[in-house]
């Protein structure tokens, strides 16, 4: 039998380490590869959860503050169906003509104490109290196509008197008047008039309630 010499031996371990070098080089490549895959999947796929649930967060939002609004109402004596579409109304038209939500449930409260039949004795109708010559000509404008007997519809009366609110807001709104100013203007007009002054007892009782609002709708 013919033995290696220490040559021989010595290239046969050469080689061998040459060989498992590559072959640890290549798997290593493939590893380095592989988990690169894993790490752009992964980093996608949370980019793309984090975007769901960033898409989700006005829909979860939206379903809280209608959650709220209801339970103000449902301890009012409002049915739940009734209730639910008032919500729903509400968190529709301050989402749409930008109004704060607290506000305008506050309004109801000092208005009306959110009874929907409400008549005060100067005619005022309904949950907002809207007067009938400023009901017809927002019905007008808004091209509602309902009659008086409306106003005692919640969901309509709270979309008409949003809307004058909402003009209101905008036509005191100057760059030389703070926010506030323009809302104690605004409540003014929308109780008494534009041309009643500021009406502070009752800007005072407004902005107590949606305090009041503000922490239930942030419960």
């Amino acid at each position: 039998m013919k033995k290696s010499t220490g040559v021989v031996l010595r290239e046969s371990y050469d080689r061998m380490r040459k060989k498992w070098r590559i072959r640890w080089l290549i798997t290593n490549f493939f590893y380095l590869i592989l988990v690169g895959i894993l790490g752009v999947t992964l980093f996608t796929e949370k980019a793309s959860f984090e975007q769901k649930i960033a898409g989700q967060a006005p829909v979860i939002e939206n379903y809280k503050l209608k959650g709220a609004i209801y339970e103000i109402l449902r301890h009012k004596g409002i049915s739940l169906g009734q209730g639910m579409d008032i919500a729903q109304v509400v968190a529709i038209q301050c989402k749409e003509l930008e109004l704060p939500p607290g506000l305008v449930l506050a309004l109801m409260k000092n208005e009306s104490e959110f009874h929907t039949n409400a008549r005060s004795n100067k005619g005022a109708m309904g949950i907002m109290q809207i007067m009938p010559a400023t009901w017809d000509m927002y019905v007008k404008k808004l091209r509602l196509g309902v009659s008086t007997q409306a106003a005692w519809d919640p969901l309509v009366n709270i979309k008409v008197a949003t809307h004058i609110l909402k003009d209101l807001f905008d036509s005191y709104k100057t760059k030389s008047r703070s926010e506030d100013e323009v809302w104690k203007l605004t409540l003014s007009a929308y109780n008494a008039g534009p041309n009643a002054g500021v009406q502070t007892k009752y800007v005072r009782d407004v902005k107590t309630a949606q305090k009041e609002m503000n922490k239930k709708i942030e419960q």
